[in-house]
């Protein structure tokens, strides 16, 4: 945007305050849908760094599916609090995305509720603009379009948790030296037209961290020396991202039994492919894969290894169009049950 516009939007920030009614954020119930009585109010400014915001002191509105849309506020060294807010979908192919450690606009770690097409949730960071999943907090939940939900974000430290209305989705702990660990809040949302309302942020001081539970909906990690393909560790979908900076973003569903895939990307400027994908040889670390487009004459070869965690492919591709132009780039797609 050629101007920065700025709003001074209540958001609370809470001092320490044990002998509150509601339980504290390290356990048990969480806090209603409004910051307890009594709790002081900090003001904070909410700066759009893209997209077409309608900000009032209790609503931001995002008016236009265009994408990269991002909502910044808070402050660059928090590390550990409560950010609650009510999402609402008006439109568009996802759902939210909420902003738990934004650093720069490609640099944040963000939950993404209904992302990937509305097919799956997840913690994703993105690093100098290579967005990716981050497997082992990937969640089977959608998106209704109008209906109200409650987005709440735990961080303490390097420990990140989340909740889909008021019910346990993401309980996952960074690396201790992850670039990560502070910064902003934000409210974002992609190829989607939202309302964001009713959002506070509060302290959690004195309140510990405890180990991580596992989180449904990636595989296992296997153990190092047994990594290598089979067809039993192929899943039910791929999650993919390729490009010069990785800006299209595919889903590829498997078909049940087979090496074949039904493939869909999206881009940020809203174009969209189709594609049947089949694994053509698969051994031990490597995989080669032959795509065939549905919705143009265009053919991919894609060259993969498996990474150490058993879930990651990285590789390179290369694609041929209708009219015989030829283009190559890196690919990397992570396998989901």
């Amino acid at each position: 945007m050629g101007k920065w516009c700025c709003l001074r939007a209540c958001v609370v920030l809470a001092i320490a305050c044990a002998a509150l009614g509601a339980a504290a954020p390290g356990g048990g119930q969480l806090p209603s849908g409004s910051p307890p009585v009594g709790w002081a109010v900090m003001e904070v400014r909410w700066y759009p760094i893209a997209g077409a915001w309608n900000l009032t002191s209790s609503q931001a509105e995002l008016e236009s599916a265009a994408t990269p849309a991002y909502l910044a506020g808070g402050a660059s060294g928090w590390s550990s609090y409560h950010f609650s807010v009510l999402a609402r979908k008006t439109g568009g192919e996802e759902g939210f995305l909420v902003l738990l450690r934004l650093r720069s606009p490609s640099q944040w770690i963000g939950w993404n509720v209904g992302g990937w097409g509305n097919t799956q949730s997840a913690l994703v960071q993105d690093t100098f603009g290579g967005a990716q999943p981050i497997p082992t907090t990937v969640t089977s939940d959608m998106v209704e379009t109008g209906r109200v939900y409650r987005l709440d974000v735990i961080v303490e430290g390097t420990r990140l948790r989340c909740f889909l209305d008021g019910a346990p989705k993401v309980d996952y702990t960074l690396a201790e030296n992850d670039p990560h660990t502070s910064g902003q809040i934000g409210l974002a949302a992609w190829s989607t037209t939202v309302v964001y309302s009713n959002w506070f942020v509060t302290s959690l001081s004195g309140v510990a961290a405890s180990a991580p539970a596992a989180v449904a909906g990636a595989p296992e990690p296997a153990e190092v020396s047994q990594v290598k393909f089979s067809d039993a560790m192929l899943g039910s979908r791929w999650i993919e991202t390729e490009g010069a900076g990785q800006e299209w973003h595919g889903v590829w569903t498997r078909t049940p039994g087979t090496r074949q895939f039904e493939a869909r990307w999206t881009h940020p400027k809203g174009w969209v492919v189709q594609a049947n994908v089949e694994i053509t040889s698969m051994a031990e670390r490597a995989v080669v894969l032959q795509r065939i487009d549905t919705t143009d004459p265009t053919s991919c070869s894609y060259r993969g290894t498996l990474q150490n965690d058993g879930v990651t492919i990285k590789g390179e591709f290369q694609c041929i169009g209708g009219d015989r132009r030829e283009w190559r780039g890196e690919w990397r797609a992570t396998i989901m049950k």
